[in-house]
């Protein structure tokens, strides 16, 4: 296996994490072409792989680099992951997330909380997904597995560490399998693309 590169380190895992969940993805392609059921594969985790990935893609790039990402980053207009990400956005069902707007105090120059709900970007989201995972606030459902044992989804859960009695922020989003797939492809294509922005940082 050829090193990383001290240079781009967090462009080359990026890349890889993709290219290491196709290649998984597509054993298990093979396989159920032999007529192989989902709980007779054995070599290879498509699921967990998945996981992996996407754990990896928001722990791996270190959190300066998520904060200098362009403010006004985006998915690609008519994509997947755009359709997806206005479902986050708007569907309270999918995503519960009552964090508010902080502004900067010009007085004390500290960060106070107001009264503005915090427009949710792909930057923000990508944040919430790494506290998520950060402090391991994500349950695997289904959480009891029946007979078949399938995978059906992903729930992702954030809050601030120092909750104050009068600070009821939190973050809860609930992913499927595919889209968790469709969010792992996204975020590490928004991050390759604005890699070179963000060098400095690294």
């Amino acid at each position: 296996m050829s090193a990383y590169s001290t240079d781009d380190y967090e462009f080359s895992f990026a890349k890889r994490t993709i290219k290491n969940l196709e290649f998984i993805q597509k054993q298990v392609m093979e396989e159920k072409g032999q007529g192989k059921k989902d709980h007779e594969i054995q070599d290879a985790f498509e699921v967990t792989q998945l996981i992996n990935s996407f754990v990896g893609l928001l722990i791996i790039p270190r959190q300066m680099c998520f904060k200098y990402l362009p403010e006004n980053s985006s998915f690609p207009a008519g994509s997947e992951a755009q359709r997806l990400f206005e479902i986050i956005r708007n569907d309270p069902c999918k995503c519960e997330d009552t964090y508010r707007k902080k502004v900067r105090d010009p007085k004390t120059k500290r960060l106070i909380r107001t009264n503005e709900q915090e427009e949710v970007t792909p930057k923000i989201l990508a944040l919430r997904l790494r506290n998520a995972v950060s402090h391991d606030h994500l349950i695997i459902h289904p959480q009891s597995p029946g007979k078949d044992g399938i995978i059906t989804g992903i729930e992702f859960s954030d809050r601030p560490t120092r909750t104050r009695s009068d600070n009821q922020e939190y973050f809860r989003l609930f992913l499927t399998v595919k889209e968790t797939e469709i969010l792992v492809r996204a975020l590490s294509e928004l991050l390759l693309s604005c890699y070179p922005k963000v060098t400095k940082c690294i």
